[in-house]
């Protein structure tokens, strides 16, 4: 959705310390495109990296990282990020469910769905090393897990 956006308002001198809000707000529309991530960043603040004007990058940080989305902006064809996605079927409800994602990542994002769909937290989630986790359950369950790094 395309919404409204003045970077000069407030204007200077207005009651509000007007040069700091601004700066804020053009931080945010330009989606703090720079050379260097932004001072204390919160989860799903978006980064476009201009440290390498050859190959200018989308990152998004999620808990504590920033992940490349896409890179080679400015070489003409986007080139998508290392992140890869694996998708884990469970189809007999199992209290244990032993991973193999092949994802080569030590920090993998991880959602788990119940056989209806449904969005569930299990009891805890192991990385085991780079390519394995484990997902255990107090009940047995079956589902998918939606493996991302």
């Amino acid at each position: 959705m395309t919404q409204g956006f003045d970077s000069a308002e407030p204007v200077s001198g207005s009651s509000v310390a007007s040069q700091p809000v601004r700066f804020n707000f053009n931080a945010i529309a330009t989606h703090h495109y720079g050379p260097t991530a932004p001072s204390d960043p919160q989860s799903a603040w978006a980064w476009v990296d201009n440290a390498d004007p050859l190959n200018v990058k989308l990152k998004f940080y999620i808990e504590g990282v920033w992940y490349v989305v896409i890179q080679d902006l400015t070489a003409g064809a986007i080139t998508p990020s290392g992140l890869g996605k694996y998708v884990h079927n469970e189809s007999a409800p199992a209290t244990t469910w032993n991973i193999t994602h092949g994802l080569n990542t030590a920090n993998p994002l991880i959602a788990v769905y119940d056989a209806t769909n449904v969005f569930i937290i299990p009891d805890s989630v192991t990385v085991v090393d780079t390519n394995n986790v484990s997902v255990t359950f107090l009940v047995a369950q079956s589902g998918r897990a939606i493996i991302v790094g």
